[in-house]
């Protein structure tokens, strides 16, 4: 831990059991218990990813700080859209490796050269001619 914020791991814990009771009894089919518990979720969950950013040495931090997870993160957008369709087309047990398979494909061919286009026109801006004064 670093000296500059102490108190924040302690926030941080503080903020482990509301997520973790949050994501244990969301039940988002009652609308009354979920309109407290989710906001409830994201507050917390926003506070400890904080701590994950600002407190690099914190287990926490280590434990989430995995290569598979950073892969997983990559082609998040691909397996958000693939899921649904596959899940509803095959159902849940092959939809999964699947869908995994989808957004690893999607990544690779759809979405990884449209990133190296846009990063590959940033070019440095050429300098302009001083204008002569007369």
């Amino acid at each position: 831990m670093t000296s500059a914020s102490p108190r924040l791991p302690i926030a941080t814990r503080a903020c482990f059991v509301p997520a973790c009771f949050a994501i244990a009894t969301l039940d988002l089919q009652k609308p009354g218990l979920s309109s407290i518990l989710l906001p409830l979720f994201c507050v917390s969950a926003t506070v400890v990813l904080l701590a994950c950013v600002l407190e690099q040495g914190w287990w926490f931090t280590r434990l989430i700080d995995r290569a598979w997870l950073r892969g997983l993160g990559r082609i998040s957008y691909g397996l958000y859209l693939w899921h649904l369709p596959i899940y509803v087309a095959v159902g849940w047990k092959l939809g999964l490796p699947l869908a995994l398979l989808a957004a690893l494909l999607s990544y690779r061919f759809v979405e990884r050269p449209f990133l190296r286009l846009r990063h590959g026109r940033r070019e440095a801006p050429q300098p302009r001619p001083a204008l002569a004064s007369s």
